[in-house]
C-alpha cells in the first residue's frame, strides 16, 4: 500500500472491550503512517467545528477505519498509537459510519478539513463527479422512457444535480462509483447517456428509505399528465432490495422523505 496517498474516513469500531493488534507484516510503513494518521486525527479534535460527541469517540478506545484512493483498507487505533496494513476488515453489520462531515479526502499527516453544509459534496466522493453547466442546453434522448421526465426549469440546476447525486453515494444510498452516478443522472434528466458498456441500466438503491426516491421526483417533476407516470417510471430504474413494499408504493411516499432530507433538497435547489 503507498501511504502517501489520499485516504479518508470511513468508519470506525469501539465495542466495550475494543482492541487492535500490531502490524506484523508492513511493520515500517504501519509505523510511519501511525505518526501520520494521528497527526491528521488531532486536527479534527482540534477543530471548532468538531461535534463534542465525535470528539469523544476519538479520544475513547475507538479503531477507526480508513480508505485511500485504490480502494484499500487502513486502521488507525489512537489508544495505542498504532496503524494496520494487512488484514484490515470494513463489517457493515458491526461498523459505525463516519458522518459525512469528516470523509473529506486527504493526505497523511495533513489537517482534514471538515465537510460543512455550504461546502460541495462532491469534495468528498470517491470519484470526482460532474455535470456540465450546459447540461440543459443539450438535446435530451429520443426514447423518453428511457428516463424519469421533463425537469420543472427552476429545478434545472446542474450542480445542484451533482451535488444530490454525489450525497446519495457519499451516505451509502446508491453506489459511490461514476458509472452509477453517470447512470442517475441520466435517469433524472435525459442527457447524457452513458455508453452501453458503462451503463448501470438498473441502480441499486442499498437502504430502506426509498420514500427519498419518490421525495426527488415530487420535487423535480410536474404533476399530471407532463410528469408521465414519473413514480413507475423511476421505480423501473431501481432494485430496492431492502424495502420489500418498493415496487407498491405511492406518490403519498414522498411526503415521508424526512425533513432533514427535505432541508438538504432545498438547499441544493433555493427556488
Amino acid at each position: 500500500m503507498d501511504i502517501h496517498k489520499k485516504f479518508r474516513l470511513i468508519g470506525f469500531y469501539n465495542k466495550p472491550n475494543q482492541n487492535m493488534y500490531e502490524e506484523l507484516v508492513f511493520v515500517e510503513e504501519a509505523t510511519e503512517l501511525a505518526k501520520l494518521l494521528g497527526s491528521s486525527i488531532n486536527s479534527i479534535v482540534s477543530n471548532n467545528e468538531t461535534d463534542s460527541l465525535f470528539r469523544s469517540i476519538i479520544k475513547s478506545n475507538t479503531v477507526f477505519i480508513f480508505k485511500n484512493e485504490d480502494n484499500e483498507l487502513a486502521a488507525y487505533y489512537p489508544y495505542k498509537g498504532i496503524a494496520r496494513l494487512s488484514d484490515v476488515r470494513y463489517e457493515k453489520k458491526d461498523i459505525n459510519q463516519v458522518p459525512l462531515k469528516y470523509k473529506r479526502w486527504f493526505f497523511p499527516g495533513e489537517n482534514i478539513k471538515l465537510i460543512l453544509e455550504n461546502h460541495n459534496l462532491s469534495d468528498a466522493s470517491d470519484s470526482c463527479f460532474s455535470l456540465p453547466n450546459n447540461l440543459f442546453e443539450m438535446p435530451s434522448v429520443n426514447n423518453d422512457d428511457e428516463y424519469i421526465g421533463i425537469i420543472n426549469e427552476e429545478y434545472r440546476n446542474p450542480k445542484a444535480i451533482a451535488n444530490l447525486i454525489n450525497y446519495l453515494a457519499e451516505t451509502y444510498k446508491i453506489d459511490n462509483d461514476i458509472a452509477t452516478k453517470k447512470s442517475f443522472a441520466f435517469r433524472l434528466t435525459g442527457r447524457l447517456r452513458p455508453k452501453d458498456d458503462e451503463f448501470v441500466r438498473v441502480i441499486h438503491w442499498k437502504t430502506e428509505d426509498t420514500q427519498k426516491l419518490f421525495y426527488i421526483c415530487y420535487k423535480l417533476y410536474p404533476y399530471g399528465k407532463k410528469g408521465g407516470g414519473k413514480y413507475n417510471k423511476m421505480k423501473a430504474f431501481f432494485i430496492a432490495d431492502k424495502d420489500p413494499i418498493f415496487n407498491t408504493k405511492g406518490s403519498s411516499y414522498a411526503a415521508r422523505a424526512g425533513s432533514d432530507f427535505e432541508n438538504k433538497m432545498e438547499s441544493w435547489f433555493p427556488v
